[in-house]
């Protein structure tokens, strides 16, 4: 089952994300109507990247986990 994920760009712009085509993504700021606003920073498969103000990385998890209905497994090298 494909599962897409639903989420405002920073241009305001609606976007439609495939889950299985998320490559990567990072938590960044971006500029937000002359503001910097947190954000999270997508990259698709395709090399295409996106930014989502006001989205974190562990939104983002959840999102892919709930529209997957699949476990997705973090590895956390930072803590040992």
């Amino acid at each position: 089952m494909i599962g897409y994920i639903s989420l405002v760009k920073d241009n305001g712009r609606r976007a439609w994300i495939r889950s299985d085509e998320i490559a990567a993504f990072s938590e960044n700021e971006t500029k937000v109507e002359g503001q910097m606003k947190p954000c999270l920073t997508v990259l698709l498969r395709n090399n295409v990247a996106w930014h989502f103000p006001e989205v974190t990385g562990d939104q983002m998890l959840a999102y892919m986990k709930s529209c997957t209905g699949a476990q997705v497994n973090v590895i956390d090298e930072t803590n040992g």
